[in-house]
């Protein structure tokens, strides 16, 4: 009998000092770590639409209070 596999968990900054100082343009497959849901793409779009690569806002790490590693997105 296999075991079940290890609770997934999305990736977090260990300290609020490390947030980006802008978010970084970010492909999904890279993404899709940092993120707590799904990240869709679609395999067709209408006309006039396209895929272009979007940003990653990375959230501060739980628990966090204190203002070091504020960004400028969060005031």
């Amino acid at each position: 009998m296999s075991s079940p596999p290890p609770p997934w968990h999305w990736q977090t900054l260990d300290r609020a000092a490390d947030l980006d100082p802008v978010p970084p343009a970010i492909e999904e497959t890279h993404a899709q770590d940092w993120c707590n849901f799904v990240l869709w793409r679609p395999s067709r779009l209408p006309a006039g639409c396209d895929t272009s690569i979007g940003t990653l806002r990375r959230e501060a790490p739980p628990g966090r209070v204190e203002a070091e590693g504020r960004t400028p997105w969060s005031d």
